[in-house]
C-alpha cells in the first residue's frame, strides 16, 4: 500500500517536493495534484525527449507559482507562496509501456496563525455488501488514446485496474492484482468504457476514476466513491478516519473554517446500481 506522507506548512510559505528517478528517456514523467474529494489534476509533464522542456497544464501555468524541474536523478515540484487552494495530495507519476505508476504522494496540510484547516468530503455511492454494480465512462469514438480505470483506497495513491490500449480490438489489459480476483470486469464499446464489480466486498471501498492518456496528457473523470453498508450499519471513510453509522441514528458534525459546516444524515433508499462519468 502506498500511503502518502504529510507535510505541514504555513500560508505564504514555499516548499519543494522531489521524486527520485532512474536516468532514462523511455518514459514520460508527471506531477499531479489531488484535492480532497476530487479527481487528480495534471500539473505538468516531461515528455521523455533529450532536453529539459516542461509542459504545464494551463491552469497551473497561469499562476506562475508552480515550478517543475527535471534533472538526471530527480523530478521536482516547487510551490511558491502557498495559498489555501494549494492544499491537497501531490503525486509524481510515470507513463511507461502504456502503464501508469504513481509515487506514494505527499499531502500538504496548511495552517494559518489560528491553526485552522479546511477539509472537503466526497459524495458517496451507497451499495450493499454482496451486491454488484457497474460504473460507466462516456467517451468519444477514437483510436488516438489509451483508456484506464483506477481505484484509489482512502489515504493511498491511485492503482491501475485495467487499460485499453487504443488499438482496433477490444482487448483489455488488467493489472495482476485485479486480474486474479476475477470480480473486476472492464469492457469497451463505441461510446462507453465500463467497470463492473461483482459481489462487493469491504476491500472494494474507495474512489474509482476513469482516465485517458491523449497526446501525452492524462485526464481523469470526476470519480465515484463507493460506500458499503450491511443490514445493521453503514461505513464511511473521511480522510484518514473511519465512521460507522448504525441504523436509526442520525449524525451531525461540523468543522469550522470561515463558518463552513458539513452534515451527514442516515437514510435507506433503494441504492442505484449504475453511475456514469464523462471525460
Amino acid at each position: 500500500n502506498s500511503v502518502p506522507s504529510t507535510v505541514r506548512a504555513q500560508l505564504g510559505d514555499s516548499l519543494s517536493l522531489e521524486c527520485s528517478i532512474k536516468p532514462s528517456y523511455q518514459y514520460t514523467l508527471f506531477w499531479f495534484k489531488q484535492t480532497p474529494g476530487e479527481a487528480p489534476q495534471n500539473i505538468a509533464f516531461w515528455s521523455g525527449n533529450f532536453n529539459d522542456d516542461i509542459y504545464y497544464n494551463d491552469k497551473f501555468n497561469q499562476s506562475g507559482r508552480y515550478q517543475v524541474k527535471k534533472s538526471i536523478n530527480f523530478f521536482s515540484l516547487s510551490i511558491i507562496s502557498l495559498e489555501i487552494t494549494d492544499m491537497g495530495t501531490y503525486y509524481c507519476g510515470v507513463v511507461r509501456q502504456r502503464n501508469i505508476l504513481f509515487g506514494n504522494g505527499t499531502e500538504i496540510c496548511l495552517t494559518s496563525k489560528r491553526g485552522a484547516k479546511m477539509i472537503v468530503y466526497s459524495i458517496f455511492l451507497i451499495a450493499q455488501l454482496g451486491d454488484s454494480l457497474s460504473l460507466e465512462c462516456s467517451i468519444k469514438p477514437s483510436y488516438q488514446y489509451t483508456l484506464f480505470w483506477f481505484k484509489q483506497s482512502p489515504g493511498e495513491a491511485p492503482q491501475n485496474i485495467a487499460f485499453w490500449s487504443g488499438n482496433f480490438n477490444d482487448d483489455i489489459h488488467y493489472d495482476d492484482k485485479f486480474n486474479r480476483s476475477e470480480r473486476y470486469q472492464v469492457k469497451k464499446s463505441i461510446n462507453f468504457f465500463s467497470l463492473s464489480i461483482i459481489s462487493l466486498e469491504i476491500t472494494d471501498m474507495g474512489t474509482y476514476y476513469c482516465g485517458v492518456v491523449r497526446q501525452r496528457n492524462i485526464l481523469f473523470g470526476n470519480g465515484t466513491e463507493i460506500c458499503l453498508k450491511s443490514k445493521h450499519y453503514m461505513r464511511f471513510y473521511l480522510g484518514n478516519f473511519q465512521l460507522i453509522i448504525f441504523k436509526n441514528i442520525s449524525v451531525y458534525f461540523s468543522h469550522k473554517y470561515n463558518t463552513i459546516q458539513y452534515s451527514l444524515f442516515l437514510y435507506s433508499p433503494k441504492s442505484h446500481r449504475k453511475c456514469r462519468n464523462g471525460l
